[in-house]
């Protein structure tokens, strides 16, 4: 490994980047921070700061704060020292560059002219170079470089070290778009090939992706404004916040606290957010979001760039160390990773490893993760030959033929068997085998020397300390192993909702029911005897996708509930209401889909469906249940609209504590598009008996027929089995309507929405998830947003210092990027991702030969793994060929749920 960029570029070409010697490199690594704080925090921890250096992010951001001072420039000189210089600026004078002398200090210049004396400089020292050494200059060079290398490593960064922060944090990312945002702290001043040294395998796509993040960070275009002080108007306050915390700034759910301590000096508590985006470019996409709504240039409609900054500095956001998971799958599986790391940590601690183990451990265990974090999600097939990618494979039953969907059968579109392998998957294997094959040796080894020395206390605590990291590590593979069973079953739930709403046909309905968290008594003014002990509002939503004339279009039902409970009747009342107003709209067929909450996954809600859809005369073909935090998404998306029109209605000075006032809050002003709004009540007694469907918790997919239903574990897989409605408890429960609010369906309007959404205009009732034929921007869009943009030239890039396409899609994987924040949303309710595996090797391709495109197999990687297998193999003294991991060890419906068997008889 190379101390500096320096050596390393004199190593490869014996030149440095760009033509510039040490005051060219320094120049370039410290004017290249901005004002993201985990950079400060990364080169405060690696190397000692340089002197005078300084960033255009100070001009941008107030809040910035240089990490050291710059110098003076005008110390005491003597008369010797004066004769030199004046000699200095005359041979610079004679070699044609005229900015030598001094003029403000470092720290007062602007960016552009810190950059001028940088490459003045490096000319300059390339030329004394030629006249040194006119025969072969390139030899003086290298030599000066060895000469200083001492120099080097206490004035430059030292890039060893850099890049071991940088790759620890890279392998801790669990998305792509986080990786891109750590890459991009280097990307513009190191080249792939040193990058690749530390993390191997990375792809010229990632890298360039992480420049282009850089180039627009650096680049943002920024006008500066009035800065007159003026009264801040609460409503545009509002309005940043809620672009601040939307989906597209945010990244992931608030996790517990941070204290804030307002200018009167009183403190209290906000949301601990995480956000990968700096100050400077939040900024940059408010003003493009507010260009597109049309809100005009002016301090009257809009925040001024000092507020933003002074907001973003109140409202801090925890720059990324960890995550606690909604999805305790992924959660679970997270904190076994972690436990892994720390075990092997302790052994090298303790003398029983050695480092290179530790490090070629650790480093594996840290591509697992990251692989299964994110291609492992795009790898996975209906029908593949690799058992780890075949959803028909892990998901059929081989125990009851009406849930089975044999890879083999003639029946399955790609007929196959399980030859393949992949060498991915299989090094998660190998790892993981690993770890616990070393705890296993350890405690045999102490074990033994306890045998030839008993009373050795340290050798019995050792003993008891590797006994319980052996247990551990055992339960830590299994909830590993059902983290990567919860993921093959995410993306084939997805892929269900996907396919669902494509085969909409006109008249049709895709429903999503989700309960949202309860509204929270909330005040403009509140006591402390008031803000404890509250209760929340209980609401329910149901976003529905339908086929309208041909036209994918939403709407939204929000019932807010006057005290009833979240059980079954509830559900079933508004199930009757929900079909009852979407007849009155078109809609004639629908499918359900909904979480396994049990209010949702119960007898009675399934077999009351029977009753409701012959008495509504809306047809259900299918009750879908989706894989946990993997299928509500939309519902979650209507939430947040609503939370935001309440958070505003707070502002202005309103209170809501009750379900009316609730009500009230969000049906005030502007209406909330394609949503209609219900305070309501629940109706009807609860029937004395309650029927049970065994194996109810196994079941994720039901059709309906006239008398009765067919539940299978899975969409598609198997016959399933019939059941008779008549058999189970129903209910007959009807919703009260208490007050109506929003946009209400009207039947005489049914002709008028179809005819405008038909002609591409904008209908009321409906919201349309494709652009109407009359705008020919959103049209474009849609278009140009499909084409990839990894070939973008990256000068040109950084001349336009504006990205057209500036919001990226959220869900994990996908490359999609668009214009605006209506465009992102389109293209998330419809569901259809455009995915690019970060690495594809060429057993890849061959176990996904049904359309994928290969990239060849990465010469890095197989180095990286070859090492890895020879450190492996003389830890277990193992012949070369000896793997025990590399086997596929999987069985037909390994990616099952377990089921959860209580104590009762």
């Amino acid at each position: 490994m190379y101390d500096t960029l320096a050596q390393y570029e004199a190593g490869k070409d014996g030149h440095y980047l760009d033509g510039l010697g040490p005051s060219g490199l320094l120049s370039q690594t410290a004017t290249g921070q901005n004002d993201d704080v985990f950079l400060n925090s990364m080169i405060s921890r690696c190397s000692s700061p340089v002197s005078g250096s300084s960033s255009d992010s100070e001009q941008r951001d107030p809040s910035y704060k240089n990490p050291r001072p710059a110098l003076p420039i005008h110390e005491p000189k003597t008369e010797e020292t004066k004769q030199v210089e004046e000699a200095f600026h005359e041979f610079g004078k004679t070699a044609g560059e005229q900015r030598t002398r001094p003029g403000k200090e470092w720290g007062q210049m602007t960016h552009r002219s810190q950059m001028r004396k940088a490459q003045v400089a490096g000319s300059l020292i390339q030329l004394m170079f030629k006249i040194m050494s006119p025969s072969d200059p390139k030899a003086l060079e290298k030599l000066t470089l060895k000469q200083f290398s001492d120099w080097f490593k206490r004035s430059a960064i030292n890039t060893n070290e850099l890049m071991e922060v940088i790759t620890e944090e890279y392998y801790k990312c669990l998305n792509n778009r986080d990786r891109i945002a750590i890459l991009s702290l280097v990307a513009r001043i190191l080249p792939l090939g040193l990058i690749r040294e530390y993390i191997p395998g990375l792809t010229p796509y990632m890298f360039h992706k992480a420049r282009l993040f850089a180039i627009r960070n650096r680049h943002a275009n920024l006008e500066d404004r009035d800065t007159s002080r003026q009264k801040y108007c609460k409503p545009i306050v509002q309005d940043f916040v809620s672009f601040l915390v939307s989906p597209a700034i945010t990244i992931g759910l608030p996790f517990g606290t941070r204290t804030v301590k307002p200018t009167r000096g009183e403190k209290f508590d906000i949301p601990n957010t995480l956000r990968m985006f700096q100050s400077s470019e939040i900024y940059y996409l408010y003003g493009k979001y507010l260009d597109q709504k049309g809100v005009p240039n002016d301090n009257k409609h809009r925040i001024s760039k000092s507020s933003v900054f002074k907001i973003l500095a109140k409202c801090k956001a925890t720059i990324r160390k960890a995550r606690v998971c909604v999805d305790y799958f992924l959660e679970q599986g997270a904190d076994a990773f972690d436990e892994l790391a720390q075990f092997i940590a302790i052994w090298q601690e303790n003398g029983d490893i050695s480092l290179e183990w530790k490090k070629a451990l650790i480093m594996a265990l840290e591509e697992a993760r990251q692989y299964l974090n994110t291609d492992y999600k795009l790898h996975v097939k209906m029908d593949s030959p690799v058992a780890d990618h075949c959803i028909r494979f892990g998901l059929s039953d081989p125990s009851d033929i009406n849930y089975q969907s044999q890879c083999n059968s003639t029946n399955s579109p790609y007929p196959h068997t399980h030859d393949a392998i992949c060498d991915r998957c299989q090094a998660v294997k190998k790892v993981l085998g690993d770890v616990k094959d070393t705890a296993e040796q350890l405690k045999s080894e102490i074990l033994d020397k306890l045998k030839g020395n008993p009373n050795d206390q340290k050798l019995k605590e050792k003993v008891n300390l590797y006994s319980r990291h052996t247990e551990k590590i055992v339960i830590g593979l299994s909830k590993i192993f059902e983290m990567k069973k919860h993921i093959l079953r995410a993306a084939y739930s997805n892929a269900v909702r996907a396919d669902s709403i494509d085969e909409l046909m006109d008249g049709d309905g895709l429903l999503t029911f989700d309960f949202a968290m309860k509204q929270e008594k909330a005040r403009h003014r509140e006591t402390q005897q008031q803000w404890y002990g509250k209760s929340g509002n209980e609401w329910h939503i149901v976003h529905v996708v339908a086929n309208i004339s041909g036209v994918l279009v939403e709407h939204n039902f929000v019932h807010i509930l006057t005290g009833d409970l979240q059980d079954s009747a509830t559900v079933v009342a508004i199930l009757r209401h929900v079909l009852s107003e979407l007849k009155k709209m078109g809609i004639l067929r629908v499918i359900i889909r909904s979480d396994n909450a049990k209010n949702y996954k119960c007898t009675t809600t399934i077999s009351s469906i029977i009753d409701t859809q012959a008495e509504i005369g809306v047809q259900v073909l299918q009750y879908q249940f989706s894989e946990t935090q993997a299928g509500k998404s939309s519902a979650d998306r209507v939430a947040a609209i609503v939370k935001k029109k309440l958070g505003r209605f707070i502002a202005a000075g309103g209170d809501a504590t009750t379900p009316k006032a609730f009500f009230d809050s969000i049906i005030v002003g502007q209406l909330i598009r394609a949503t209609s709004i219900y305070l309501v009540s629940v109706e009807g007694e609860m029937p004395a008996s309650n029927s049970k469907l065994n194996g109810l918790s196994t079941l994720f997919d039901f059709t309906f027929t006239v008398n009765g239903f067919v539940s299978r574990r899975y969409h598609n897989f198997g016959k399933g089995h019939t059941h008779d409605a008549n058999e189970f408890t129903k209910l007959s429960h009807r919703l009260k309507i208490l007050e109506s609010g929003g946009i209400l369906s009207d039947v005489y309007h049914i002709i008028d929405e179809k005819m405008a959404l038909k002609n591409g205009k904008e209908s009321i009732y409906w919201r349309a998830l494709r652009c109407p034929s009359t705008d020919q921007a959103c049209i474009s869009e849609e278009i140009e947003a499909e084409l990839s943009h990894e070939d973008v030239h990256l000068e040109k890039a950084g001349e336009k210092k504006e990205f057209l396409y500036p919001f990226s899609c959220p869900v994990e994987g996908c490359i999609a990027v668009f214009a605006s924040l209506d465009g992102v949303d389109r293209h998330v309710e419809i569901g259809k991702h455009k995915f690019r595996p970060e690495r594809m090797t060429m057993s890849d391709y061959a176990a996904h030969n049904f359309g994928d495109q290969a990239s060849g197999i990465n010469e890095d990687r197989a180095a990286n793994k070859l090492i890895y297998i020879a450190v492996s193999n003389d830890f277990f003294n193992r012949d070369v060929d000896a793997d025990p991991h590399q086997v596929n060890d999987l069985h037909e419906n390994w990616a099952q749920r377990k089921i959860k068997r209580s104590g009762k008889k």
